[in-house]
């Protein structure tokens, strides 16, 4: 059987309104929003593992921890014996919240800290608390939770990418995740106002291999980096991700439909109807892997490093 990584949608839902936000309901064609109950949740689980062996479940949404029967669904996950993690936006992490999801199995968090400056992370998420979002942190850390602070970087807030990493550090972050602006959901509005340039995001990357010796934390550059078109040789202390998507990497959204990955609005069909290896064999999957930089992508050395890069950059 072939490993995979599932993503869940649990909650289309957030209590943010994030400016990057890719999230493809808050696209304007979107409709109703969804939440996944922990019956569908169990089902579309077991769906995939008819199919494939799971190697991990990371929960998101909108915001995860607004899903009603995260703890349910997150009980019966531990009891299957496999790893989970959250991706939030930390506003609803307290004390208590910590103590459940750890509880609960989780061994990973995710939590978005866009900005260093109060007023710039409110304008950007359209609303919440930066001192909350830190303080999410340290609350998991607590529970001796790993937790991993992640940044998308924007026109309006990389300059403070260097404290930003820095930050991470002081809290005890295990990794600072660098995720380049991907226009789409409600980001495709703000694009003008969002988007940096080519020589923007090469800056980006030397600051963050700097950054990642001098505060001595690992950075992962989540959104794969086309190596032919920046200069990566030498920053040796950033991890590029290559494009699993709809290879080793799928996602499943709160109403049970498979996609490739978070960003991608197309939908293969319904796992919860359909046989999940007659979803994942689809001619839209081979065409969505099809879609690399360049035409020539996969005779190139550098093809292993970055899978043919984002297929999103190069399609929006």
């Amino acid at each position: 059987m072939t490993e995979i990584y599932l993503v869940l949608e649990l909650s289309q839902s957030c209590n943010l309104d994030c400016l990057y936000c890719y999230n493809i309901w808050k696209e304007p064609q979107a409709q109703a929003a969804h939440e996944m109950d922990y019956r569908r949740a169990l089902q579309v689980i077991e769906r995939m593992r008819s199919a494939c062996f799971i190697g991990g479940i990371t929960y998101t949404g909108g915001e995860p921890l607004l899903c009603r029967d995260l703890f349910l669904i997150a009980a019966e996950v531990q009891r299957l014996g496999l790893p989970q993690s959250i991706t939030t936006n930390g506003m609803l992490v307290g004390p208590d919240e910590a103590r459940k999801l750890k509880e609960s199995g989780f061994a990973h968090a995710e939590v978005s800290i866009p900005s260093v400056n109060e007023e710039l992370y409110r304008k950007i998420c359209g609303g919440g608390s930066l001192k909350q979002a830190r303080a999410a942190v340290l609350h998991m850390a607590g529970q001796k939770i790993r937790c991993s602070v992640s940044a998308v970087l924007t026109a309006l807030n990389h300059q403070e990418l260097r404290e930003m990493i820095g930050i991470a550090a002081a809290l005890g972050a295990g990794h600072f995740l660098l995720n380049r602006f991907v226009a789409g959901g409600r980001g495709l509005k703000f694009r003008n106002e969002l988007d940096l340039s080519r020589q923007q995001l090469q800056e980006v990357l030397e600051t963050a291999e700097r950054a990642s010796a001098d505060f001595r934390i690992p950075v992962i550059v989540n959104i794969p980096m086309e190596h032919c078109l920046y200069s990566t040789a030498d920053l040796k202390h950033l991890h590029f991700s290559s494009c699993e998507c709809g290879r080793f990497k799928w996602l499943a959204g709160a109403d049970g439909l498979l996609r490739t990955c978070e960003q991608n609005p197309e939908t293969i069909g319904n796992i919860l109807e359909e046989e999940t290896d007659f979803l994942m064999s689809k001619k839209i999957t081979g065409d969505f892997r099809a879609r690399n930089l360049f035409a020539d992508c996969e005779s190139k050395p550098c093809y292993t490093r970055c899978g043919g890069g984002c297929r999103f950059v190069h399609t929006n």
